[in-house]
């Protein structure tokens, strides 16, 4: 029999949560080793500890989960690890305040949920995810720009793709992809200049795509993007995710 540890700890970004009975809640994290599953009893632990682990039960919570097995545990596939402590590192709460940052939230977070691996190595899809979260928290004004957040949303699907192992080259992607690309991009009318050389809008989806396989993590959203580029991008992302991961 392969001896489990009795005792983890571990720091993850809880992406869903689930009740079990009256008021305990089965946590989904993504950590640095992949996606797992933890009970939080509501019973365990004094009443100040009760409270802290209360606030870890949320969705974007970021905690340092300190994890162990019951005493009646024989194997990793027979129970959950339960929650002891945490210490919370960050909440994102005030996504909470806009029903549109909101729903990208959700939306980024269940596409890594959804996509991710027990014992997987996830640590640069989590440091993408957070610092994704961290943006449209802070850098997006309230009330938010629809567009911008269609923009990031559109970044985070390709790179988060890139991440998990289906890297593409620019150039040959966006080409191959243009028949589900809007046609002219929007309804907006290019400047003749752009209109005359008849391939701007492939350079400009080209160079978006560029930047987004090739940038840092830091700077990844540190760009401009037309309507029209927007649009393509979250077109494109949305076919993209839909292919290769059958969401």
């Amino acid at each position: 029999m392969v001896q489990v540890p009795r005792e983890l700890r571990a720091e993850g970004l809880v992406t869903r949560l689930a009740k079990q009975g009256e008021s305990n809640k089965i946590l989904t994290l993504l950590t640095p080793n992949g996606r797992m599953s933890v009970i939080l009893y509501r019973a365990h632990g004094s009443a100040k500890n009760k409270t802290e682990l209360s606030a870890v039960a949320q969705p974007f919570c970021y905690a340092d989960f300190q994890l162990q097995y019951g005493a009646k545990h024989i194997s990793s596939e027979d129970s959950l690890m339960h929650v002891r402590d945490a210490d919370i590192i960050e909440n994102f709460y005030n996504l909470r305040l806009s029903i549109e940052k909101l729903e990208i939230a959700t939306q980024i977070c269940r596409l890594a949920e959804r996509t991710s691996m027990p014992n997987t190595d996830c640590t640069a899809p989590l440091r993408l995810l957070l610092n994704t979260l961290h943006i449209i928290e802070n850098v997006v004004p309230n009330p938010p720009d629809t567009t911008q957040l269609t923009l990031i949303e559109a970044i985070f699907r390709l790179r988060y793709m890139c991440e998990i192992g289906y890297m593409f080259d620019p150039a040959s992607f966006a080409a191959q992809n243009k028949n589900i690309l809007p046609p002219g991009g929007t309804n907006e009318p290019e400047p003749a200049e752009k209109t005359q050389t008849g391939g701007a809008s492939e350079r400009g989806m080209q160079d978006a795509l560029t930047h987004i396989v090739s940038c840092p993590i830091s700077r990844l959203y540190n760009v401009k993007s037309s309507p029209a580029t927007t649009l393509s991008l979250s077109r494109l992302a949305e076919y993209f995710v839909k292919k290769t991961c059958n969401l």
